[in-house]
This record gives C-alpha cells, structure tokens and sequence, in this order.
C-alpha cells in the first residue's frame, strides 16, 4: 500500500514511478501493517502513467492486466447488456482477494465524459448544476450488482464477488474544471452492516490546483484523503475507509433524536451534543487529533446571522433568523463549516430551501431538517444541496441512512476548491460578505456605543480611529472596516499565492502581511488580532476561508488588466455602486491615466532634460544651476526636483501608473548599465527605499479607499521584487487636499 506522501506525489505528478504495494519506504500505516499483495508479480509490469486509475491502483494492490467488461459485469438480459455495453468502457482491471487482503478490486470506466452524463440525467436538479457525481453514484451501484450476479451467463472462469467483498473503482472522464479534463474516480462498496451504498471520490483535478498556485491546499486535501479513506484499505477492516462502527453508532443516536416534530429546550441542548460526538468521530478518522482535550469547537450563531436568508431582510432593526445553529472550526480555529436546523418540522420547508438556494453564498452548511418518520440532512455548497435520508431498504442513485450522513460529515473536514473561476465571480462573493460584515460590524458597534462600552472591540477600534485618522460616523466606520478586512483579506491571499509554509487562515494573516509596509500590518494586526468582536470572527474566517479555497492566481490568468489595479473597481461595483454617486467616487479610465502619466514623463525628459523622466532623482540645486534658475524660497536645495503628488488619490490608480512608468524606466537603465539580475535587483531595492517612496505622495479623504489605496501600492511594489523593511513607510495621507494647512 502507498505511503502518504508517496500517494501525494503520484496524484500531484511530482513523485517518480514507485514500485506498488508499498515496496520502498516501509509500510503506509503507524501500524507497521504488512503489505497485502503478491510482490514478485507486482514488480513485473508497472503502472501505466498515462492512466492516472490504473496506475494508482497498481501502486496500490500490485499489477492487474486487462480483462473484457462482459467477464466482469453480468447484465440480466439482452436490454440490460446493451445499457451495460452503452454506458461502460470495453476493458476493465480485476484484482482479486489473497495475500491478506480480503475484498476484490475492480476497475470500470465510463465510456461518456462527465458533462455528458449530467447533461443526460433524468432529475432536472443534476442537469441544471452538472453533479456529475449524482450519475457515477448510479454507475457504482449498478456495477456493483452485475458484479455479484451469477446466473448462466457468468461462467466460472469469470471474476465474481458479493457487493460487501468488493472495492469497485469507477473513472470517468471530469470535463467540468477550467482546465485540462480529468479523471473523476469513484471508490464505492456496500456496507456489510448497513447494506447501503458507501462511497468516496478522488479528483486528478486536485493536480491542477498546485500546478496554479495552491500546492499547499492541495497537499492538506491529498492528505486528508489519503488518512480517511486509503490508509484503512491496508487493514482487516477495511471498509473502515467508509464508515466505521463507533461513527455508525454515534450516528444512529443522532438520528433517533431527530425523529421528533420539533426542537426546542433540551432537546436542543441534546441535539449539540450529539452532533459534536458524531463530527468527533468522523474528525478522528481523518487523523484529527486532540489539542487542549479538543478536536473541534462548535460555537452559536449569532441570532442575526445570514444564511439562507434575503440581505433586504436581514437589514431591518431587529432581524432574528429562523434558523438556529452553529459554525464549526478546527482545532487550529479554522472555520469548517455551519450547522443550522428548523426548531419545528412544521416550517414550510419549501420555502426555506428556496430561500438557500438563492441566497446562500456559505461553504459547507449542514440543514437538519427533524421529521418524526424521516430526518433530513442536506448539505449546502452555495445555493446547491447534497441530501442524507434516514430511509428503510436500498435506492439507487442516492445514499441512505448512516452512510448518507457520515458522507455529508466528511465533507467538513476535507478541504475543497471553491468553483470561482473569474474575477466577476470573486468580486460579487467577496462583496456580498463585506456587506453582511458591514451590516454586523454596524449593529454591533451601535450596541456597544448604547451600553457605553468604552472597551468593547468595536468601540475601542472606532474611538482609536476617530482619534488618530478621521472622525467617522458609526455607519462609515462600519463600511470602512468592512471594505479593509475584506480587501486586505484578498491582498494577503495575493502575497501568499507563493508560500509553501503556512497555510492561509486567519490567524496567520498578520505573518502573511509581514512584507508589507508597518501601516498594513500595524492596522491588520489591530483589526483581527486578539480582541476581535466575537460576533463577528465567524464572518471574517469564512472569508479567509473562501479565498484560501479559491486559486487567486487561476481567476486572474486571462485577465489582459493587472488585478492589482483594477480588481478593486470589480469588487466596489459589486459592494456598494451607490458610493460612486453619493460620494463623488468616479475612477479614471485606465488609458486615461496611462496617457496623462506617460505624457508627463514624456515631457520631463523632452522640455526638462531629465533622461529619466518621472524616475530622475536631480536636486533642485543640480536643476536649477543647469537650467540658470534660482531655487524657490522654501524648497530645500537638496530635494528631488520631480516630486509626486496626487491630491485625490482614491485608491491609487494613478500612483500605481506613475511606480510602474518607473519601474519600467529603472530596468531599462540598469540593463543599459550591464547590471547583472542580482545587481538590478539589489540596486532597484535600494532606489525605492531612498528615492521613489520619499516622493510619491497621496492625499485622501474617504478612509475605505485609503487604506486599499496602502495595500495595491503595497503588492504594485511587492510584484516589481520590492520588500518593505519595519523603516519603510508610504507617504500617504487621510486629509481634505481642499482644506489649508
């Protein structure tokens, strides 16, 4: 069996061909778990690595050379046959039982791409949202039963063996990611104990996700996987990789509970408690281990929460949310998920589920739905749910009972890739919740200005700010703090798109702004440092967690704009555009701004003489002596003669065009010089530290576009190879260019 990491490197594409069933480096497991496959002939022929299926799966269990599909699924009749010959590639791989490892192992794979057989489904629900998984779930079942039949069509030399004896492997072609189509793998069985299907999926797609970016989330991801559901493969429990017994335990007594019409009082208290023993369970079988006592924290939603609601009406005074719950982290306090239920199975549940569908914008929000004949679970990615039942029997299609439920569970602990795939996409979700946190930031701020708590989080920051920066009404304050955690949020996840070492949460903002200048980080560090309000941590960590699921790198690929200057007209168009009305913030068109910076460097070097243009760096004494001029009362002789002022800055769109004109300029001189890479590298550090940040200045009124005009020109400069140092400041100003002084 595959070592951990020799699995992540096969699936990521990084590792060399390995000799399967485990041979170098050991055993796979703590256990020292001997290695279940004949050796001698495992050696002989390896994987094909254009099969990425089959060449796990030898890795795995040792070589398995083509048999025809018709030997190893046996159709009923003539109609079932042409079903199987339409739906199933002619060849499979067969492994059988021996060696110590007692189920068979059978590889299938589907003649139709995944979007094809979405598209041809027969429930609307997985036409219209392309679950594709849907469809190989029906796949697995159906492959699973015509491997068991017998009948006078199997004959004795064909492989056979009963559903709770058997690993079937079903790939298929997935055409749905932006990027190179991917096989989509299947691992499925049937219960021994609950006769249910049970099921897990592998995506080759997760080697895309570190090809563009996000090696580290693929890592975590490949290892969660790989310790829940591969590991356990390795041992005389085997469909442990599935379910084991203490999680069906735990979760038959969840469901008991919830075969009740309503919610309320004990049974609420009940109802926490046992859904934190049942994630406990599924969480130590991902190899989540205790810290302080504690796998996991589960902690209320506030009342005036957004899920599932519309924005209109969690806007007015006083807005309960009908439904109650709580968020989910991690030991290392990384938001996993949500977990909401409806106090009475009375509620009208259509309406409810139409409400999620079209304004939920969460990851992982698991709905309870108590009913005294059958619970629901549905498990809502955005506005799309994947359902659990408590059902008596077998259906196809779908999964039931326990396994349906530790199948939703899972999903909190296995990190997943958001589907935003454009800019649009990331400004319209990363907007919607600088709106809710603006919304929540401003309730809460009001309550503790009407309690008068003079140290409350919130009205500590905003007296700090009113003091310091800028008198802000409460309301203004909220959108300003709302836009920069928001903003500087997404500006963290650009500067971490590189890192190997750490991964993006909250708590490790801060260490990932470390290269920024002190203002971004001081200010950060204020906003979500240790007396963060409470009420609204939750929202703030589902951002971060949104953008660490998200290839920030991918969705500006084809960008012809830089992001870094634009995007943040993206994300205000989808925030607020009222603001650009009611506060006169109009953003110059880029060619625009490009035309007026280019001509005024045009002009320095043509009618001022300055072979540098905006990047020359001439005292006023060296130009004034030149040109025959007398240097102007008040200016000292040794500054710069070309200084840079915006006086209406906004977020920096014309700073950014005159530090690139510049850049630009300086590469061109040190290349003319003959400096070498390093030399320019080294040379322009030095330039930006003594001569560019000492002349570029800004003046701003409004705090929001203030602060985000810190953090572009931060990343402007970060992405020339420029490092700001704990001296290194930029000369921008909250002030009224209009105002004397």
């Amino acid at each position: 069996m595959l070592k951990a990491q020799d699995f992540i490197d096969y699936v990521l594409g990084g590792g060399a061909p390995v000799a399967p069933a485990g041979l170098a480096g050991g055993s796979a497991l703590a256990g020292d778990v001997d290695d279940f496959d004949d050796v001698e002939a495992a050696v002989e022929v390896g994987p094909d690595p254009s099969d990425f299926a089959r060449g796990l799966l030898e890795r795995c269990f040792g070589d398995a050379p083509e048999v025809p599909v018709s030997d190893v699924l046996i159709a009923k009749d003539d109609a079932e046959q042409m079903k199987l010959t339409a739906e199933y590639a002619p060849g499979a791989h067969y492994w059988p039982a021996g060696n110590g490892r007692e189920f068979r192992v059978v590889l299938l794979r589907l003649r139709a791409a995944g979007t094809s057989l979405a598209s041809s489904a027969p429930r609307r629900a997985i036409r219209e949202l392309q679950l594709v998984e849907d469809e190989v779930h029906r796949r697995l079942q159906d492959g699973l039963a015509w491997f068991e039949r017998g009948g006078p069509r199997r004959t004795d030399s064909m492989p056979q063996g009963k559903q709770t004896e058997t690993l079937l492997v079903v790939a298929v072609t997935d055409d749905r990611p932006n990027t190179a189509p991917r096989q989509l793998l299947c691992f499925g069985t049937k219960g021994k104990d609950t006769g249910h299907l049970e099921a897990f999926f592998l995506r080759e797609e997760v080697r895309d996700w570190a090809e563009r970016g996000d090696r580290p989330l693929a890592v975590e991801h490949l290892g969660q996987v790989y310790q829940r559901h591969f590991a356990p493969l390795a041992s005389a429990a085997w469909q442990n990789a599935f379910m084991t017994g203490a999680e069906w335990d735990r979760v038959k007594e969840l469901l008991a509970l919830c075969k009740q019409t309503s919610l309320t009082g004990t049974s609420i208290t009940d109802l926490q408690a046992q859904l934190v023993k049942v994630l406990d369970e599924v969480a130590s079988s991902f190899g989540v281990s205790r810290k302080g006592g504690k796998r996991l924290e589960m902690t209320e939603l506030p009342p005036n929460h957004g899920i599932g609601v519309d924005p209109a009406a969690a806007a007015r005074p006083g807005f309960i949310n009908p439904l109650q719950g709580y968020r989910l982290y991690d030991r290392d306090e990384r938001l996993l998920g949500f977990i909401v239920y409806i106090a009475s199975s009375k509620h009208n549940l259509d309406a409810l589920q139409q409400a999620l569908a079209t304004h939920n914008h969460y990851h992982n929000v698991l709905v309870i739905y108590p009913d005294s004949s059958e619970p629901e679970f549905e498990l809502w990615q955005g506005g799309a749910p994947l359902t659990g039942r408590l059902t008596q029997g077998a259906r196809r299609g779908r999964f039931d009972g326990e396994g349906g439920v530790i199948q939703l569970s899972s999903r909190f602990f296995v990190v997943s890739k958001s589907s935003i795939e454009q800019p649009k996409q990331l400004a319209a979700e990363l907007a919607w919740r600088a709106r809710e946190l603006k919304r929540l930031a401003l309730e809460e701020l009001e309550l503790e200005i009407a309690a008068k708590l003079e140290g409350g989080p919130l009205k500590g920051l905003f007296d700090s700010f009113n003091a310091a920066l800028a008198t802000l009404t409460p309301a203004k304050f909220a959108d300003a703090y709302a836009q920069t955690i928001t903003y500087g949020s997404l500006a963290a996840r650009w500067l971490f798109s590189g890192e190997e070492k750490l991964l993006f949460t909250r708590k490790n903002l801060p260490l990932l702004l470390r290269g920024t200048s002190a203002f971004v980080k001081g200010l950060f560090v204020r906003l979500v440092g240790s007396n963060f309000d409470k009420n609204l941590q939750w929202m703030l960590d589902d951002i971060v967690s949104l953008l660490a699921r998200t290839s920030v790198n991918a969705v500006f690929a084809n960008e012809d704009r830089d992001p870094s200057i634009h995007f943040y007209e993206d994300f205000l168009d989808a925030y607020d555009p009222q603001i650009r009305k009611d506060q006169g913030v109009y953003y110059t068109p880029d060619e625009v701004v490009s035309y007026i910076v280019r001509t005024a460097h045009a002009s320095l070097q043509s009618d001022f003489g300055l072979p540098l243009g905006l990047a020359d760096t001439t005292s006023w004494a060296r130009f004034a002596k030149a040109k025959g001029l007398k240097v102007p009362e008040g200016v000292d002789p040794n500054e710069p003669f070309v200084q840079v002022l915006d006086p209406a800055t906004g977020t920096g769109t014309f700073l950014l065009r005159v530090i690139e004109v510049i850049h630009e300029t300086m590469v061109a001189d040190y290349a003319r010089r003959g400096l070498t890479a390093a030399g320019a590298k080294a040379a322009w550090t030095t330039y930006v530290r003594n001569n560019l940040l000492p002349r570029i200045n800004g003046f701003e009124l409004m705090m929001a576009p203030y602060i985000v005009c810190h953090l572009r020109v931060v990343l402007a400069l970060r992405k020339t190879g420029f490092q700001f140092g704990e001296g290194d400041r930029l000369r921008l100003f909250l002030t009224n260019a209009l105002e004397p002084h």
